[in-house]
This record gives C-alpha cells, sequence and structure tokens, in this order.
C-alpha cells in the first residue's frame, strides 16, 4: 500500500504563485478597482508605479506652493501694509488647505495599497497604520521586500484569479 504524499484538494481550484509584475495602466487600474479592498496582495509594481504617481501628484504642487511662500516672505520688507497682510493671510489657508486636502487623498488613496503590498511581503497589512503615528519608513522599507509564501494565507476566494 503506498502513501499519498501530495496535499489534500483545497475547495478552490488555485495554484499558489506569486502576483505577476504588471504595466503602469495595470497598475492603476488595479489601484482604482481595488481602492478599498484589503484582503490579497500587490506585486511590488502593482505598488510602486500607484505609489511613485501619487507622490510626485502631492510633492509638485506643494513644492511650488513652498516656492511662492518663499517669495512672499522676501518680499514682506518691500511692501508694508494691510492689503498686503491680507494677501499673506489668504495664502498661507490656501497652501494649508492645500497641504491638508493632498494629504488626506494620498492617504486615501494609498492605504489598502500598502495593506496589500505589505501582505505580500508576508506582512500583516495593519502595519501600514504605522505611516499615521510617524514611523512610515518602516512599512515603505517593508514594500521593498520581495513576495513571501507565506503572504498566499492572505488570499482570500475572491482574491485568486484577480488580475
Amino acid at each position: 500500500m503506498t502513501q499519498n504524499h501530495f496535499p489534500p484538494p483545497t475547495p478552490y481550484s488555485y495554484v499558489p504563485q506569486p502576483r505577476p509584475s504588471v504595466s503602469f495602466k495595470q497598475a492603476m487600474r488595479n489601484n482604482k478597482r481595488y481602492l478599498w479592498h484589503f484582503s490579497g496582495r500587490a506585486s511590488r509594481s502593482e505598488f510602486w508605479k500607484p505609489w511613485g504617481l501619487w507622490v510626485a501628484v502631492c510633492i509638485l504642487p506643494l513644492i511650488a506652493g513652498y516656492i511662492g511662500w518663499i517669495a512672499i516672505v522676501f518680499n514682506m520688507g518691500s511692501q508694508p501694509g494691510s492689503a498686503f497682510a491680507s494677501f499673506v493671510l489668504i495664502y498661507f489657508l490656501v497652501y494649508a488647505f492645500l497641504v491638508f486636502a493632498l494629504g488626506i487623498t494620498f492617504t486615501l488613496m494609498t492605504l489598502s495599497l500598502g495593506w496589500r503590498r505589505l501582505q505580500d511581503a508576508g506582512f500583516p497589512g495593519a502595519l501600514w497604520l504605522l505611516n499615521f503615528i510617524g514611523i512610515g519608513i518602516v512599512p515603505l522599507v517593508m514594500c521593498m521586500m520581495p513576495a513571501s509564501p507565506n503572504g498566499l494565507s492572505y488570499d482570500g476566494p475572491q482574491d485568486y484569479n484577480r488580475p
């Protein structure tokens, strides 16, 4: 009598594979489609392409606003008066609103993406929440890790043949 050395069949017809590398267009499509999807995994290319785009989208207006702020500060001595002071206040409020709005948008657009990327690397996705307490470099470094076989445990049945 021979023993069966194969694992027992699973209810799903799924062969565990690492997430494939995707194009920029497919990565953006997946980011939009799975914006609130926290189960499953995201490959490195699926994470870094949208994340890099969002960093660029958020950083460029902030740099332009900061340069404008510096120009205003250097011009303050040559423009005394209440009209200039009210302009500075309005500029500051608009810039503060821009920083806040871009920060919220960036957080919402990358929350589930970072969560799934950590799961693909074999870490709990909840570690992405370290970004909220000021040590966001830790999960970012973890996102650089290659796919781990432990990440398969985070896949649900709905994640098995998704693009």
